[in-house]
């Protein structure tokens, strides 16, 4: 018996189509997404910013984070001064909030910005930017210092709309130009009375964060797969990986299900593999018609996708 166990990761933060279209028009943007190929088109409540504040004394940031008809509110608070966002070398750092509409606001908005400002020039540089999302995720995956106070699980749901992949291409490129991107942007209609369907349909880029296979078998078999076994390519999880989840979730958008996968052409037979399992690793809800597909830092919180 070999199986394989493959966890799929957030390459970034659940953006926005909004925050997706000004993103892909930065080169560095683009190239560090080069290994993600697997993506999903979800659409979710929009989060938002409200109650910041700044701690003086101790340069930290406290912000509040809440969702539209969700009770629950989470408080995130982290240091200004570290290495991925400012130095002490920046000695005036300014905070600016925007609207949806990209204006400047000082409650309720969905950005921020912390930009360096020069005091003999009056120009600013922008250090960082933040979404919700993507200052939760730079939590969670303590990518950033700090921490957060509450549980911010139930304000990351998604309703899948697409599942795709892009392994012959860079992933934002595809996105670019896809069609059915544009279609799901036209056709649904917001969550949330008031609100515009680009706030709401989100990109979920993900990339294969670890691969493992686990054997029942004689020892002369695992002895021969450690000397001799190799683990598939990122790229060929991932093409089984897209087909995995387009069965399983059943995407409307998508028009091609699936429903005879795995066929003898696919890893599981091709590989000689007795079981496949998917799995997402970040604390992220995956909502369809049938159920959920639940992620989460720990193993054992999580749903996992079983091709046999």
């Amino acid at each position: 018996m070999k199986i394989l166990l493959n966890e799929l990761e957030l390459s970034y933060a659940p953006v926005s189509a909004y925050h997706f279209r000004n993103l892909i028009r930065s080169k560095h943007f683009v190239e560090t997404k080069r290994h993600s190929h697997i993506y999903v088109i979800a659409q979710a409540k929009e989060l938002f910013f409200k109650d910041l504040s700044f701690i003086e004394n101790d340069a930290v940031l406290r912000v509040t984070i809440a969702q539209d008809d969700n009770p629950n509110t989470v408080i995130c608070k982290f240091p200004i001064i570290q290495k991925e966002i400012a130095s002490e070398k920046n000695e005036i750092v300014l905070l600016r909030g925007y609207d949806r509409n990209g204006n400047q606001t000082t409650s309720n908005f969905q950005a921020i910005d912390i930009v360096d400002l020069d005091p003999e020039s009056n120009d600013t540089s922008l250090l960082i930017w933040f979404s919700p999302a993507k200052l939760l995720q730079n939590l969670w995956t303590n990518g950033l210092k700090g921490e957060i106070i509450g549980d911010f699980k139930s304000m990351l749901n998604y309703k899948v709309h697409y599942v795709g992949k892009a392994t012959e291409q860079n992933i934002c490129k595809r996105l670019s130009k896809h069609s059915t991107f544009q279609g799901i942007l036209t056709s649904e209609l917001p969550l949330t009375y008031g609100n515009i369907p680009s706030n709401e349909i989100m990109v979920l880029l993900f990339n294969i964060r670890d691969n493992n296979v686990v054997m029942r078998s004689t020892v002369k078999e695992m002895t021969d797969f450690i000397m001799n076994g190799k683990l598939p390519s990122d790229k060929a999880v991932s093409l089984d990986a897209e087909k995995a989840l387009i069965r399983y979730l059943q995407p409307k958008y998508n028009k091609i299900l699936f429903n005879s996968y795995p066929t003898p052409k696919d890893m599981l037979s091709r590989e000689n593999y007795s079981n496949i399992m998917y799995s997402i690793s970040d604390p992220i809800t995956l909502i369809y018609d049938d159920g959920m597909l639940i992620g989460a830092r720990n193993h054992n919180e999580r749903t996992y996708i079983e091709i046999k």
